[in-house]
């Protein structure tokens, strides 16, 4: 019987910049990072190496989506062991902004939970572990980080 788990991240992933932070939540402009309707570039497959044994991928789904024709879907088996897997995106494009949230949509299977790391230009860590996910038919709007305070976020 296989372990497996499957995770797949939707089409909204924003930052909402930190100069709109003093302005009521109704005026804030999100800022659209990915939506998977193009190829998306800057992210990448994480194995969680450290830990041997979980094997998965992260692949276009155009099976499911929120809003749009596609999503991404980081699929994960941990039957031969293992801690994690991940993805990676690089947010250089938000170079020399002040973000004050990012936002994502998510559907889980099996998956009850997930972290969400970024790290700053100053190699400041802004982490969240436990982010809880029901599993649903649908996508679900997560908030990962809030008020982060991040000025040049890099990788993590």
């Amino acid at each position: 019987m296989s372990c497996a788990k499957i995770a797949t991240m939707f089409v909204c992933l924003f930052a909402l910049p930190l100069a709109i932070y003093a302005k009521p939540q109704a005026d804030a402009k999100p800022l659209l990072l990915d939506d998977f309707e193009t190829e998306p570039k800057g992210w990448t497959y994480i194995d969680g190496r450290e830990f041997p044994g979980a094997k998965g991928s992260l692949a276009l789904d155009a099976a499911d989506a929120h809003g749009g024709k596609r999503s991404y879907k980081l699929q994960a088996d941990f039957s031969g062991g293992g801690a994690y897997v991940g993805l990676w995106r690089d947010l250089a494009s938000l170079k020399g902004r002040d973000v004050r949230e990012l936002r994502l949509w998510v559907k889980a299977v099996n998956v009850t939970s997930i972290g969400v790391r970024l790290s700053d230009n100053t190699d400041q860590i802004f982490q969240k572990n436990g982010v809880k996910l029901a599993a649903t038919p649908r996508p679900r709007y997560v908030l990962a980080l809030r008020y982060i305070k991040v000025r040049g976020i890099s990788g993590p």
